[in-house]
């Protein structure tokens, strides 16, 4: 009983969160990618053997700080929380495409099959039992609705590599208005 109060607790938190993208996403500002990204990796405390690497030149973008905060948070928790080891590794890379910033992050999991590449971004969806990631199957659908609200889209491509999990969204190029 209380396994399933807590399942329920996440599933409420994560729904909060979803709703809040877009009406509570803070004052819009222009933030460094990669320092956004190493800061949500430092909070959301990755375990012992996980590594993220910005690699190439940063580039700043530009949104609701609050939603690209929760944005990075729910992509970078995934690394672990869903990895098949113990230790793991992330890559995120960028590169300008016609004022925006298209953004990849590669890791080294089990990756994400072909035929649900598309439905994980789907409230509630999860690939494993959520008894076993901890999580309610909602941080990508977050992750989903941030990018969409600031005009972009996302998707889960097949990786580069024989496994892993690679996902590639756009957001609004950084540029001081």
């Amino acid at each position: 009983l209380q396994s399933y109060a807590q399942g329920l607790d996440r599933m409420l938190d994560g729904l909060t969160d979803l709703s809040r993208v877009g009406r509570l996403g803070g004052q819009e500002r222009a933030v460094d990618l990669f320092t956004l990204a190493r800061t949500c990796w430092a909070q959301a405390a990755p375990p012992d053997g996980f590594a993220l690497h910005c690699v190439g030149d940063s580039l700043p973008v530009r949104g609701p700080e609050q939603d690209l905060i929760r944005l990075f948070a729910a992509l970078l928790t995934n690394v672990w929380a869903h990895h098949d080891a113990r230790h793991g590794q992330a890559w995120l890379t960028c590169a300008p495409r016609d004022g925006r910033v298209e953004v990849t992050l590669c890791d080294d999991g089990p990756g994400i099959p072909e035929p649900q590449r598309a439905r994980v971004f789907d409230v509630l969806q999860t690939l494993r039992p959520k008894e076993e990631t901890g999580h309610a199957g909602i941080g990508l659908a977050v992750a989903r609705k941030v990018v969409t609200g600031l005009g972009g889209s996302i998707a889960c491509l097949p990786p580069e590599q024989s496994t892993g999990c690679r996902i590639r969204f756009d957001l609004p190029g950084g540029a001081a208005r």
